[in-house]
């Protein structure tokens, strides 16, 4: 396995910006033997270190899937593989640190006949634990692949669309199987899912577009025996989604959705809704307030005060730029707190949304230029919304695709990226940034 580690100079460029600025630490640049196309697609903090999942093609074997853990240093510690029955493609779709210094992972694999939800379990080491496959009929899309949740016990769910209907399973904290339900939201046409969590009494909490069109979406609460509690359901003003629901779960066991319902303009309009534990809507805003302006959601999460930070593509008239950054952050009783855009000279495209422990937000994607290449953007905003710090890199290549952030307690900052290479091609780039001691999270 060739891997490069090499420290980049990135290319600081003309946004606003405090002068307290990350400083680059290093930069982990992973290249598969295959020498083709390596592509990150979820990145996430676990014990000991980072872990950034993706996929990685053969001319042999297809897609497969990959998983790199690095050390806060940079050091690789280990590149796990795996190449489903069949040598058909396999796709990562969700990544989840299993606490003790390994990691699940998930996502589509085809076995040459049918395809499968597939769950891998790497210990610290990086050796396979355990695997479980479970048939998912019918025609799949990689953006309804199957998602991770952690219950309190330490076992796992998982959410996946099969056969048009949502498809939720259960494992204990061994691997050991414990049940599996199929639901059939609206019947004889397509459901799918796009997000899990699960609360802390271990009821599975699951959402995503559903019906003909995906014409609204579904929140489903199943209890730890798998049997459903309550279900929930938003169409929005015109009854059509445009885009996948997020989820996630307060400490209160309050859950907050954001999801994409289509304006009465045709367009992209970000909804997110509130519901208590047993179901009860609590609240639900939309951005932005005019219906022929546009907002496709491309991440929320919550911080420590169950305060919910969703981060969109806008187009907003009055404000400058064609697709921008917006980032939005609503208050647990539903309050729009601020509003923050982002504006470059071309299209760009958000990818990742977090939460430090003391409040402050961060974001990532990829920012647009008017030659049509794209480079890596990361900004910080405080609590109130204001700007702490917003940077651009670029790594030489011909373009920079993020594809998630994580934030440490100590006010590390990692993202990874694609970037192309002569001679190496798709590449994965992981990034570590370090904010200064009066930026680090202090709480």
């Amino acid at each position: 396995m060739r891997r490069l580690a090499t420290t980049l100079i990135p290319l600081l460029l003309a946004l606003p910006a405090t002068a307290q600025t990350p400083v680059q630490t290093w930069t982990a640049q992973f290249n598969s033997p295959a020498n083709h196309q390596d592509e990150p697609l979820r990145v996430a903090l676990g014990v000991g270190g980072l872990f950034v999942a993706g996929r990685s093609y053969s001319s042999t074997t297809g897609d497969d899937f990959t998983l790199l853990r690095y050390s806060p240093r940079g050091d690789l510690a280990w590149a796990a593989q795996y190449d489903g029955l069949g040598h058909g493609p396999d796709q990562v779709s969700d990544l989840l640190p299993d606490g003790q210094g390994g990691a699940w992972i998930s996502g589509y694999s085809h076995n040459g006949a049918i395809w499968q939800a597939a769950v891998l379990h790497f210990d610290r080491s990086g050796s396979l634990r355990w695997t479980a496959l479970i048939p998912t009929p019918g025609a799949i899309d990689y953006r309804l692949g199957p998602r991770l949740a952690r219950c309190p016990d330490g076992g796992l769910r998982m959410a996946v669309t099969s056969d048009g209907n949502f498809l939720v399973a259960a494992w204990d904290a061994a691997g050991a199987p414990l049940w599996t339900r199929e639901l059939d939201i609206v019947a004889g046409q397509y459901d799918g899912v796009t997000g899990i969590g699960a609360d802390s009494a271990g009821n599975t909490v699951v959402v995503g577009p559903v019906g003909s069109g995906f014409g609204g979406y579904q929140t489903v609460m199943l209890d730890p025996a798998g049997d459903v509690v309550w279900s929930d359901n938003e169409f929005g003003s015109f009854g059509n989604t445009l885009g996948p629901a997020f989820i996630a779960i307060d400490s209160n066991d309050e859950i907050v959705v954001t999801g994409v319902p289509e304006s009465t303009c045709g367009l992209h309009h970000t909804s997110t809704w509130r519901l208590s534990p047993d179901g009860t809507r609590l609240w639900t805003r939309s951005f932005p307030p005019k219906a022929c302006d546009t907002a496709l959601a491309a991440g929320m999460t919550l911080d420590d005060n169950g305060n919910a930070v969703v981060l969109c593509q806008s187009m907003i008239s009055g404000e400058s730029g064609s697709f921008n950054f917006c980032t939005l952050k609503y208050d647990s009783d539903g309050n729009q707190l601020w509003q923050k855009t982002l504006a470059g000279s071309g299209v760009d495209l958000p990818s990742a949304v977090a939460a430090d422990r003391a409040g402050n937000i961060y974001i990532t994607g990829a920012k647009g230029s008017n030659n049509n290449t794209y480079d890596t953007l990361v900004a910080s905003y405080a609590p109130d919304g204001a700007t702490r710090w917003t940077k651009v890199f670029s790594s030489g290549a011909t373009n920079d695709i993020p594809a998630g952030i994580a934030v440490g307690q100590k006010g590390e900052v990692y993202f990874s990226e694609m970037a192309y290479f002569q001679g190496t091609n798709d590449d994965i780039l992981t990034v570590k940034l370090q904010q200064p001691p009066s930026f680090a999270p202090k709480r």
